[in-house]
């Protein structure tokens, strides 16, 4: 099954640091799809770590699945559904997760993190 890079928006640009709420925005390509060309559907996931757990970055107290159309209607070209992720992730900006975490797989560090701006630019934060 082939996906596209996750991009993760946090409410704080340390997650490690300082514990955060976040949602994990990506494409996914359906295998039931009849039609070639529209075969991608965005899914999201949100999680909250356990605030009782006492090492929290290592437990989930909620993972949940927040978006998955699975309906046929709704699937969508690689470049819709890219763009549909695109909007998904700002109108999560909008809502106060602002901090963009995105999987680098060529090279160290092995993530990118940005500041989604009020116009929906991204302004890169150099990893520690």
């Amino acid at each position: 099954m082939n996906v596209s890079v996750p991009q993760t928006v946090y409410k704080t640009p340390e997650p490690e640091e300082n514990v955060s709420e976040l949602y994990t925005i990506y494409c996914q390509q359906m295998p039931d799809a009849t039609t070639r060309g529209k075969c991608w559907i965005v899914k999201e996931r949100y999680g909250a770590w356990d605030g009782g757990e006492p090492d929290p970055k290592k437990k989930f107290k909620i993972d949940v699945t927040t978006l998955s159309p699975t309906d046929p209607r709704h699937y969508l070209t690689a470049d819709e559904a890219e763009k549909q992720a695109d909007a998904q992730v700002l109108s999560r900006a909008k809502s106060g997760f602002k901090y963009l975490f995105v999987r680098n797989f060529y090279e160290a560090p092995w993530h990118k993190r940005y500041e989604i701006l009020p116009d929906g630019k991204l302004r890169e934060i150099p990893m520690k």
